[in-house]
């Protein structure tokens, strides 16, 4: 979550500062007003939005169990041989080609040097 204190949102240079009371009373304006408009919206946005994603995780659940979960397995009956010919398309084509690519890249080294050639050091201008 997002947690800034006082002192991130507002800083005073070292060279210069305030008087202590104004300081002091920012820092407690600024809790108050924070914890107070925190809690308002809580109270305004928490409740609707709880009942709402308790909603629609319900609903997701539902229909993976009784919608997405049963025709997944309807439909793996008449096309099985489907996943069978896609694997063997993939397998025929694709490997091939991935792996030599893979083969082909697999020793590029990359390295940037420096003006003193050195792989370490910083470049500079």
């Amino acid at each position: 979550g997002i947690d800034f204190g006082f002192e991130q949102i507002f800083g005073e240079p070292d060279a210069v500062h305030s008087i202590n009371g104004v300081w002091r009373t920012t820092i407690t304006v600024f809790l108050a007003v924070r914890n107070f408009i925190y809690k308002l919206f809580s109270l305004i946005f928490a409740v609707p939005l709880a009942i709402l994603f308790g909603i629609l995780f319900a609903l997701i659940s539902v229909l993976g169990v009784y919608f997405f979960v049963p025709i997944g397995r309807l439909l793996s009956i008449p096309l099985g041989w489907v996943a069978k010919v896609w694997s063997t398309v993939i397998g025929a084509i694709l490997d091939p080609v991935c792996r030599s690519c893979g083969l082909l890249f697999g020793n590029v080294k990359v390295s940037r040097y420096g003006i003193n050639h050195d792989p370490t050091a910083v470049i500079s201008a």
